[in-house]
């Protein structure tokens, strides 16, 4: 289990695994994981049927991520294997977008001459913008490349 479903950049999850009986040579390579980094990988129960480890997403990634552990990779002290591939609480998914928003238009065009100055500018980014910071004050021409290029 996870205690995200969706992770953004700078986040990470804490990761739960558990196990009916304790298991015998867990460990990290365990487990399948896509799209970032898995560490600090350690039980915290006293029973040895519970493991956490922290999850950190790879930057500049929008994509949803999978966790499992594989079939054959520990076992339990009787010697049995563990059989979870299939098992539908094997599979953990989480939406990660650490991909930052890009400026790819606007209206009027790059170039663009004679805009009357209560003309409406539209920008257009990527993807939707939050926490879009400051205000549209007017400047002369020759400031307007030096903002664009601050944005």
């Amino acid at each position: 289990s996870s205690n995200a479903t969706s992770l953004k950049s700078g986040e990470v999850a804490t990761i739960t695994f558990g196990f009916s009986e304790a298991p015998t040579g867990f460990d990290k390579s365990d487990i399948s994981v896509s799209g970032g980094t898995l560490s600090d990988l350690s039980t915290y129960d006293s029973t040895n049927r519970s493991y956490v480890a922290t999850y950190t997403p790879a930057t500049d990634s929008n994509a949803v991520i999978t966790l499992s552990v594989s079939n054959d990779s520990f076992t339990d002290l009787a010697g049995n294997t563990n059989q979870d591939g299939s098992d539908s609480n094997n599979r953990l998914g989480i939406t990660i977008d650490t991909k930052a928003p890009t400026f790819t238009s606007s209206n009027p065009g790059n170039g663009s001459t004679s805009i009357a100055a209560d003309s409406n500018i539209t920008l257009v980014f990527s993807e939707n913008y939050y926490n879009f910071v400051g205000n549209c004050p007017r400047y002369k021409r020759s400031d307007i490349r030096y903002i664009m290029n601050q944005i």
